[in-house]
């Protein structure tokens, strides 16, 4: 996920998964995903005064698709309060009842003055559709 977020420690918003804007993609209260997710998607905020510029992911480049789950995945290294290397995996599907499902899995590890450490996380988030 190359240019996405996570709203991890703060009210999840769909939105906020696909915008590095994290700020101004969470004022928007509804996405619009589009597309064949074989091929590509289309996310966009709807809001008459959207200022964030819809997004196109490509499959292999952006995302892919692992079983019935749709995957974005990211990875950085840190040198913020620990030095380190911190990835994230986003998973989402679509449920019976139109709902977005999101799993996400972060994993740590580092070292924070001459500690180490390491840690993991999974975090479950529900969107319903917009009506």
């Amino acid at each position: 996920m190359p240019k996405g977020g996570s709203p991890q420690y703060s009210p999840p918003h769909l939105s906020s998964y696909f915008f590095a804007d994290t700020a101004a993609a969470a004022r928007e209260n509804r996405v619009r995903i589009t597309g064949e997710a074989d091929v590509a998607l289309r996310i966009e905020l709807l809001d008459e005064q959207a200022s964030v510029e819809p997004r196109l992911l490509l499959r292999q480049e952006h995302y892919r698709c692992e079983d019935g789950w749709l995957l974005l995945e990211t990875s950085r290294w840190m040198a913020e309060q620990a030095s380190g290397f911190e990835s994230m995996a986003y998973r989402f599907r679509k449920t019976d009842d139109g709902a977005m499902v999101v799993r996400v899995s972060a994993s740590a590890v580092g070292v924070v003055f001459v500690v180490p450490v390491a840690g993991s996380s999974t975090e479950w988030h529900r969107f319903l559709p917009a009506r």
